[in-house]
């Protein structure tokens, strides 16, 4: 079970839990299969019910000094409140250990808890969790531009719920490290529109009749006192132009005091209520013929998902609310309360609840889903590996690409890089074709060292020299393919005099420059017989050795396809010499097809060997198993993404001759094909045998019937 942490601190606002609870809510949605521990840094907000899709834990809690961001106050000193949360924290980062970790606002914001959550950032990183910065659209205040650029080199994206359209707002010029780990989510809101109450329902339970229906909401107060204030002083005037309900809400933070005023002014005022802190205000604005609020994020995107006709007056004192409304201005009535007159409110009322139409907005508000399938894929997604041509120098008979005549474009490579370090990807591996052949072969290289990714690169190792060298400078880990001990079997296989000799070379010659490479041996009728001398042949330069079935799917070749004896000699005679020189050399081993049941084991070479050779006899009896499917779902796309040089996604080695159209990077950016329905659904609901998975193995299901 996947585990993911959120952290997020307030000083009374319900904004910053709200969308923590969205996302919470979404991911229970679209995969259970996690644990969830929420960290609320201020005041516990049992209200938000967050603890019905996560374990909420509740620090000290820290409020502000004296007003909104001028410092922290604590019930005891607040050095005293740092140590107790730093140890509650400390504990949380070691047993919890989190995949996942996600700090709402920091480091954009939230500076005085600085200290306290870059160490407990650098404790998760220790673990290999992947760790996001979670923040809205507009950020509007001090920031120190060195420090923020230190402090985002410990994130591997930050997860911004706006439209890219209208973009990410900062009163300080982005640095380049911000521009490249924003991550566009769409807009959040708590539900969907699907699930809000009928407007007709909310209707009837107010007694509404004919009357108009006008919502308010000034969230915590600040400043919004004076626009609800002129509500209720013209609410006698305006209903004799239209008969109406005004329903004002506030935030649980509000002043006091400002609140019974409100309470006391209604007393004797007909159709006004007033509610603090309403759970369902989302229903009450979808039901409304007119919304009126501030320009808080929440409220904004309110109005955006239920169409309702809406004024909007920006907190005059708040820079983010008038940036937010200015880059809104085309969706709304935007108004100064400062200025506007009473008779200059009636009107505008009168005039938009007469509007013939509310808000059409087509951009994306479902940003907690997508912030859920980002995280989901996030979580598991280790390793990517991108065929860059199908171009070769060599005529292997049983390759399925070397008729294809398909490149990736570098620039779109680039982009997909960069996208992969989002997700958290560690290991980047290029393949062919040979991709040495490709034209930026050494640029591009140099540009996925830079992104600071593990650089794996899966090769013939037939290339010059000057090539060698710049590969054993550059590239972290080496796959090479070779496919017989004998020179001239080798050569045969792969279609080149002198294939062997080169490919053995350049083992060796990177083996003396620090790299021992692994070796990638296809197992075929005219080759396995005694290919276990690769491993004496080879054993002081590499580190490794795969021996994988060749597959058949494809070329549908009858000299490749093996008679039941022949299979039978491979895995248990030819295996075992495999095994045994395995262990004499200290080389790790994977054979592709195997008993899954030995997998799941993981067993050493060695236990791998006695176990054979005292159970022979069962495993002899169940080799037909080995060719079929499970019948399991399969998680292996869960783990990696694999891109082919047209383009197309593929989940697994099994599927990358079959265009299964799960997403093509050349149509949409890898992220907005990895969290789009098509590919989030297939590799949600992936199983083996079914479905687009159907062809999974199809290349070795012709042997399951041969032992019957």
């Amino acid at each position: 079970m996947k585990k993911i942490l959120f952290y997020y601190h307030h000083f009374g606002g319900l904004g910053h839990g709200t969308r923590i609870l969205s996302i919470c809510k979404a991911l229970n949605k679209c995969d259970n299969n996690y644990e969830i521990i929420v960290i609320n840094s201020g005041k516990p907000q049992p209200e938000l019910n967050i603890n019905k899709y996560a374990k909420v834990i509740n620090l000290p809690y820290f409020g502000a000094r004296r007003g909104l961001f001028s410092g922290l106050s604590s019930k005891g000193d607040v050095k005293s409140t740092f140590e107790k949360r730093k140890k509650i924290l400390d504990k949380i980062a070691k047993i919890f250990s989190p995949d996942i970790a996600i700090f709402e606002h920091f480091p954009l914001g939230r500076g005085s808890l600085e200290k306290e959550l870059v160490h407990v950032i650098k404790k998760m990183r220790q673990n290999n969790c992947k760790i996001y910065s979670s923040v809205r659209d507009i950020i509007e205040q001090k920031v120190d531009v060195e420090r923020l650029e230190k402090n985002l080199e410990l994130f591997a994206g930050v997860l911004v719920h706006s439209d890219e359209d209208i973009g990410f707002v900062t009163s300080f010029k982005k640095p380049k490290i911000l521009k490249e780990k924003t991550i566009f989510t769409g807009r959040m809101v708590p539900r969907r529109k699907d699930e809000l109450i009928g407007k007709n329902k909310i209707r009837q339970r107010l007694g509404l009749g004919n009357k108009k229906l006008i919502v308010a909401s000034i969230g915590g107060g600040i400043d919004g006192h004076k626009i609800i204030n002129k509500l209720i002083d013209i609410k006698e005037e305006l209903d004799k132009k239209l008969d109406t309900l005004l329903l004002i809400t506030t935030g649980l933070s509000i002043n006091p005091k400002i609140y019974e005023q409100f309470k006391n002014k209604i007393k004797n005022k007909k159709d006004i209520l007033i509610t603090k802190f309403n759970p369902n205000y989302l229903d009450y604005v979808n039901a409304a013929d007119l919304s009126i609020s501030m320009g808080g994020y929440n409220s904004v995107n309110n109005a955006l998902l239920t169409n309702t006709k809406s004024m909007i007056f920006p907190r005059i004192t708040d820079k983010e609310q008038k940036l937010r409304a200015a880059h809104l201005k085309n969706f709304f009535e935007v108004l100064d309360y400062n200025k506007i007159s009473n008779d200059e409110l009636i009107s505008k009322i009168v005039e938009n609840i007469n509007k013939t139409k509310g808000i059409k907005y087509d951009k994306g508000l479902n940003g907690a889903e997508m912030t859920a399938r980002f995280l989901v894929i996030s979580s598991s997604l280790n390793d990517m590996k991108i065929r860059l041509t199908t171009n070769c120098n060599l005529n292997c008979d049983m390759c399925s690409w070397k008729k294809k005549n398909e490149r990736l474009a570098f620039p779109k490579v680039k982009e997909i890089i960069n996208q992969a370090k989002l997700f958290g990807v560690e290991t980047i591996n290029f393949t062919g074709g040979e991709p040495t052949l490709y034209k930026e072969f050494e640029k591009l290289i140099l540009h996925a060292k830079e992104s600071g990714s593990k650089i794996s690169l899966s090769t013939n190792g037939v290339f010059g020299k000057e090539k060698l060298n710049f590969i054993a400078k550059h590239v972290n880990l080496v796959d090479i393919s070779l496919d017989s001990p004998e020179s001239y079997k080798n050569d045969k296989i792969r279609g080149m005099n002198g294939a062997f000799e080169k490919t053995i070379e350049t083992i060796k010659e990177l083996s003396k420059k620090g790299i021992k490479s692994h070796i990638n041996v296809t197992v075929r009728p005219d080759n396995f017989q005694g290919i276990h001398k690769i491993i004496p042949l080879l054993s002081d330069y590499i580190k490794s050795v795969s021996f994988t079935l060749v597959d058949t799917s494809i070329n549908k070749s009858e000299k490749l396809r093996f008679s039941k004896e022949q299979l039978e000699s491979f895995y248990f005679d030819e295996f075992l010499l495999i095994l045994k020189e395995t262990i004499n050399k200290k080389i790790k081993l994977k054979t592709s097809p195997f008993f899954r049941e030995l997998d799941k084991q993981q067993l050493d070479n060695e236990s791998l060997l006695i176990e054979l050779l005292f159970n022979k006899e069962k495993y002899r009896a169940s080799l037909a198993s080995i060719f079929g499917h499970s019948d399991n779902a399969c998680d292996i796309a869960k783990k990696q993404i694999r891109i082919n040089a047209n383009g197309e996604l593929s989940p697994c080695c099994y599927l990358d001759d079959y265009n299964i159209q799960i997403g093509n990077i050349n149509e949409k950016s890898l992220l907005e094909t990895l969290i789009s329905d098509k590919y989030f659904d297939f590799v949600n609901n992936a199983f083996e045998g079914k479905g687009k998975c159907s062809v999974c193995k199809q290349g070795y299901r012709i042997y399951e019937n041969c032992f019957g």
